[in-house]
């Protein structure tokens, strides 16, 4: 008589042992999902604004007839913004209201903001304020828009927001 466990018992323990792993990651992946599309529910009956949550990458994008917004880790730069898409840091929040957009930065150095701004300066934005108290705030203007950029020293955040100008 041979000793240890019998082959066929160890093969049905190893399925189970695979059925249940798969049955729990299919099962969390269902209900993260259920959450999401309830959530998303939610929002839009009390909003009437379409929701796109993803907790797979930490994001929830809103959008309605006035505008949209974008919040987490998946966020992309507003393709109609008209000022350069700013280079460092990382992207954590995109929005547009009618006719202004914000997006903030985050992880971003004072150096990274300078850059920015010398390059809105070529590219014919025109200085009107700036403000180095706190945080480091600088307006510009061109044609039909203001661009006003803040830098939190604190945080080394910054907050980009474009207005197209009343007319």
């Amino acid at each position: 008589m041979k000793k240890g466990l019998p082959k066929n018992l160890i093969i049905v323990g190893v399925i189970l042992l695979v059925l249940i792993v798969l049955g729990y990651t299919i099962q969390n992946f269902l209900l993260r999902k259920a959450g999401e599309k309830a959530a998303e529910n939610l929002i839009k009956a009390q909003t009437g604004m379409d929701v796109d949550i993803n907790s797979e990458k930490e994001s929830v994008k809103i959008a309605g007839k006035e505008g949209q917004i974008e919040v987490g880790q998946a966020v992309s730069w507003p393709s109609d913004i008209p000022v350069p898409k700013f280079p460092a840091g990382t992207l954590t929040t995109s929005s547009k209201t009618n006719n202004t957009w914000l997006v903030i930065v985050k992880d971003v150095k004072k150096e990274d903001v300078e850059k920015y701004i010398s390059e809105l300066k070529k590219e014919g934005w025109q200085a009107k304020n700036e403000v180095n108290f706190m945080i480091e705030l600088t307006q510009m203007e061109k044609g039909a828009y203001d661009v006003t950029v803040t830098y939190d020293t604190s945080s080394n955040g910054v907050s980009i927001t474009v207005n197209q100008k009343e007319q």
